[in-house]
């Protein structure tokens, strides 16, 4: 059970980066398509109209023009965003920290056992990993599903 990833071979990352680099590209073209049919058709001039007369309409107008602006603004900043992202390297398995998950229990029988075996599969390393489950005076059967989930894995749920 490896927390890091293996290396991607070169082959793959240069066809990943062209694929990065042609998905920034098209949508350039596409901001850049947006500006010229605002400014150079005539596509805008009715809302413009509108807007200049100062009809009824100019109150849907004003604020679909304002919403399109914003809209194509907040594309270009999350589109360089976007191409200045890059993920941080995996950690390898010695790296983690340790990790103690802690999970309070009352009266939730079988639920308890679920939400600790949810954590006990997380791919993290068991030697660093330790879940205490502590029971808060249940009422119910939440103890034996305690009990039952740390015999399944000993030595990394802790029952209290």
């Amino acid at each position: 059970m490896a927390l890091s990833t293996s290396p991607v071979p070169a082959l793959s990352r240069s066809l990943a980066d062209g694929w990065d680099a042609l998905i920034l590209v098209l949508i350039c073209v596409g901001l850049l398509f947006l500006l010229w049919l605002a400014v150079a058709t005539p596509l805008m001039d009715p809302l413009v109209a509108s807007a200049r007369a100062g009809r009824w309409g100019t109150f849907l107008v004003r604020p679909t023009v304002a919403w399109i602006a914003m809209g194509t603004f907040l594309l270009a900043i999350r589109t360089a965003m976007w191409t200045r992202y890059r993920p941080w390297a995996s950690l390898k398995d010695d790296e983690a920290p340790a990790l103690t998950v802690v999970i309070p229990a009352y009266n939730e029988g079988r639920m308890v056992e679920s939400s600790i075996e949810s954590v006990a599969s997380a791919r993290y390393p068991r030697d660093r990993l330790e879940i205490l489950v502590i029971d808060d005076g249940s009422t119910d059967d939440t103890w034996k599903y305690i009990e039952r989930a740390a015999a399944r894995h000993p030595g990394l749920v802790r029952a209290m």
